[in-house]
């Protein structure tokens, strides 16, 4: 670090008196010192004028910022949305026409639907790689229930209509999307070759999942104690 010392200047004037006086010239001649003349020179100091020249002001011209286009994602292999909305109105909407109140939406059904979906393209069958069936799949998604239920299908129409038809003219499958005991519902569609996987998972909530059970396929109930 710079430290600044200031300087301190002591200016001592000593001023002796009567340790000497100056003497007065004896001499009786007068002796004139020649006149002084001061001659002063008027300096002329001529400035020039200044002049300033004003800059004008620089223009600067921001271009609009690129547009960037991102290109839509590639549609995942997983549930279309679209599909399985469609499932869900045209499914409450035939409830609708029987007087029965419409299916509640339930996430945990629709991520075991999805489930089942992904497995029906090397088994396609309600029981599932793993030698168990499709509650299992409810089960594990942390859907506890009393009553469970599912349907599943293949088509090579891309559409819920196709789906559901097909379901509706199942009486097995028609008996689950209109039952009575069954509360909740999940869907799901998955396309693999072109070919689209649908399953409905239908259920009614309860128990712990250590209790008994009643499991749905394609019209048969079968009794489970947990």
């Amino acid at each position: 670090m710079k430290f600044r010392i200031p300087a301190l200047v002591l200016v001592l004037a000593l001023l002796l008196s009567g340790c000497g006086q100056a003497k007065e010239s004896s001499s009786s001649s007068d002796s004139t010192a020649p006149p002084v003349t001061t001659t002063s020179t008027a300096v002329t100091t001529t400035t020039p004028p200044v002049t300033t020249t004003t800059t004008p002001p620089v223009t600067t011209t921001t271009p609009p910022p690129a547009t960037t286009t991102t290109a839509p994602a590639a549609a995942p292999a997983s549930s279309d949305s679209d599909i399985v909305s469609q499932l869900f109105t045209l499914v409450n909407n035939e409830r609708a026409s029987l007087g029965l109140p419409g299916y509640n939406y339930s996430g945990a059904l629709c991520q075991s639907a999805y489930t089942r979906c992904v497995e029906l393209v090397s088994t396609f069958s309600h029981t599932r790689p793993d030698g168990t069936t499709g509650e299992t799949a409810a089960l594990a998604a942390g859907y506890r229930f009393l009553y469970f239920g599912e349907n599943i299908a293949e088509t090579d129409t891309m559409t819920a209509q196709q789906l559901f038809d097909m379901w509706k003219s199942s009486a097995g499958h028609y008996a689950s999307m209109t039952a009575s005991y069954f509360s909740d519902m999940g869907a799901a569609v998955y396309e693999h070759n072109g070919i689209l996987y649908g399953v409905l998972h239908f259920a009614q909530p309860g128990g712990s999942g250590e209790m008994e059970y009643h499991v749905e396929y394609e019209g048969e109930i079968i009794d489970y104690n947990g």
